[in-house]
């Protein structure tokens, strides 16, 4: 089991100095990130005579925040020399953003192999995401993959060293970015008396789900001459359903049924 933490804080100050044709400036950054994660898998490894197995079960969570905050000076600063937000003119521009999301996962994992020549790989996982509707925020995918060293059937020392086929298919699961699902506003200076928001940009869609990018491979790999040289050859395709993304149409989220 291993549980893990980290923490980044960047504190960052930039200015315009006094005696140039510009109104004197300040401004003071904060980014601040930390990522949580638990993490637990029990394993198995067991040989039946010619066979080998090889399998896996676990689960994860992970978290991760983010906070931002931005200040600046407006119109100039009152103390020559002195560079403080608190010695700005006008009133000072302030902006900041926060953004939290989790993800719970189950998975499993199995290899069997019969004589270091052919091998099967299986594998199944489960996620949750904290950014999807809360109806429908899971997401299954799967991965298989086979491959035969057919260059075990053939004489040592030939012209050919190394032979294997191989063929597979894999999916990752994609959820979407955090706060899509319903509009935030993002608040600016009191104008007056009266809080400004700005509006966004990009409609919201409270029906957004994760989506799966699904990859088929099928390949070979020779090498010749005790490994001094080789080829490889890949073919894959690559579909992607219902990953979200940004209509420009329209300016709304939606879903991508199939996108190649």
């Amino acid at each position: 089991m291993i549980l893990r933490r980290t923490f980044d804080l960047t504190n960052f100050d930039d200015k315009r100095a006094w005696g140039g044709l510009s109104v004197p400036w300040f401004q003071e950054l904060t980014e601040q990130n930390s990522f949580t994660e638990a993490y637990a898998q029990l394993s198995y490894n067991k040989n039946f005579g010619d066979i080998d197995v090889v399998s896996s079960v676990g689960g994860q969570t992970n978290q991760r925040k983010y906070k931002w905050l931005r200040a600046e000076t407006v119109g100039g600063l009152q103390i020559p020399g002195y560079y403080s937000i608190n010695t700005s003119v006008d009133t000072p521009d302030y902006d900041r953003d926060t953004e939290e999301q989790k993800l719970n996962s189950l998975f499993a994992s199995a290899s069997v192999g019969y004589k270091s020549m052919l091998y099967l790989d299986g594998s199944f996982r489960r996620d949750w995401g904290s950014t999807a509707t809360a109806d429908d925020n899971k997401l299954n995918t799967y991965g298989l993959t086979g491959s035969f060293i057919f260059s075990q059937l053939l004489n040592p020392g030939g012209f050919v060293s190394f032979g294997k086929l191989r063929a597979g298919i894999g999916q990752a699961p994609s959820f979407p970015d955090v706060y899509q699902l319903q509009s935030s506003y993002s608040i600016s200076n009191p104008y007056g008396s009266s809080v400004a928001l700005s509006v966004p940009e990009t409609l919201a869609n409270p029906l957004l789900t994760g989506g799966v990018r699904e990859e088929k491979e099928i390949g070979m790999e020779l090498k010749f001459l005790q490994n001094r040289f080789g080829i490889d050859f890949t073919y894959f395709t690559r579909n992607d359903e219902n990953l979200p993304t940004d209509s420009y149409l329209n300016r709304s989220y939606r879903l991508c049924g199939n996108c190649w």
